[in-house]
């Protein structure tokens, strides 16, 4: 029975590396609540020839739709030589009561990756973190030398209320000019 068992598990593992699914690594990264207004930075170090999916989980804070950015440029550094780059793919995701979907029209594959998306104030959700909103970034660079990303994910307040504070700010300076024009005559 014991030699079935090493059998079994010998081909499991042929077929695991030969699929190439034994080198595939995720990493979940928390980054809290985005409230409007705030920015975190994203970055990774990712192996060669390996597929890599670092997924970002956040929870977005405030009141009324927030426009939730994500960017992030891939470089592939080389001893002696130009540098290069290779494609990323991103894409936001939401919680659904039961699994995570992918937000309509966020999903983009390329060398530098720019995604957005209106989101309700939400959290709790099935990950790690226990987080509403996911964003991936998946890549398998190829070549040699030393794979990277950068970018930075950030909330932008609706823009309605930055209008809603400008309108007032304007009618105070009103009121208060024609109170002081009154008090002069």
């Amino acid at each position: 029975m014991a030699r079935l068992s090493k059998v079994l598990l010998g081909v499991w593992l042929v077929w695991m590396f030969a699929s190439g699914s034994a080198f595939a690594v995720v990493r979940e990264i928390d980054l809290g609540v985005l409230t409007p207004g705030s920015v975190q930075g994203l970055f990774g170090v990712l192996p060669i020839g390996v597929e890599t999916t670092d997924t970002y989980e956040f929870d977005v804070g405030g009141t009324g739709l927030t426009t939730v950015g994500a960017s992030a440029v891939s470089l592939l550094t080389k001893l002696g030589s130009a540098s290069a780059s290779f494609d990323l793919a991103a894409q936001l995701l939401e919680w659904n009561g039961s699994s995570f979907v992918t937000i309509l029209g966020t999903g983009i594959t390329s060398s530098a990756v720019v995604t957005s998306a209106d989101l309700p104030p939400a959290n709790g959700g099935g990950n790690l973190f226990n987080r509403h909103y996911e964003l991936t970034i998946t890549a398998t660079p190829t070549g040699s030398g030393i794979a990277s990303y950068g970018g930075s994910i950030s909330a932008v307040p609706e823009p309605s209320l930055s209008l809603l504070v400008i309108g007032g700010m304007i009618s105070m300076v009103f009121l208060g000019r024609r109170r002081l024009t009154n008090s002069a005559a």
